[in-house]
């Protein structure tokens, strides 16, 4: 992979492929795939507009979909609102976020989910398979951040 002398690489950027999947993470799940790529932002005349990092990879698990779900949804599950005045003490991770769950399994060969979660620097999805007669869950995990 080649990145331009004026783009900085993911490690450049303090950030690694591992280290940004390790908090998304399915316990016990096997990778079979991962990959870090420049994120490519333009405008519409096609002329680099921010730094930008694509991250991906493929991970399966035993576990049926609806297992792989609630795990997630837990680890989403909206922290209880602060106490007194917080706000000066906000990490990135705290300013807000928007989750967003999507199931396209009924009437379908294949169970399908979608999670979408976006920050202000970030945008992860997940999307968690299954098909018909497979023995494992597949999660496709991808994040676009910039800096």
């Amino acid at each position: 992979m080649l990145w331009a002398s004026t783009q900085p690489s993911p490690a450049q950027e303090g950030r690694s492929l591992m280290g940004s999947l390790a908090p998304w993470s399915y316990p016990g799940a096997a990778m079979h795939k991962a990959q870090a790529s420049d994120g490519a932002t333009v405008n519409a005349a096609g002329d680099r507009t921010v730094p930008s990092v694509r991250l991906q990879a493929l991970l399966t698990t035993k576990d049926p979909v609806p297992k792989v779900v609630e795990f997630y949804r837990a680890m989403l599950a909206a922290p209880a609102k602060p106490t007194g005045d917080a706000t000066k003490d906000k990490t990135a991770a705290e300013a807000g976020r928007s989750v967003a769950f999507q199931d396209d399994s009924p009437g379908r060969l294949i169970e399908l989910q979608t999670i979408l979660v976006n920050t202000a620097k970030t945008s992860t999805t997940l999307v968690i398979s299954r098909g018909a007669g497979e023995t494992e869950t597949r999660i496709r995990w991808m994040q676009y951040s910039t800096q």
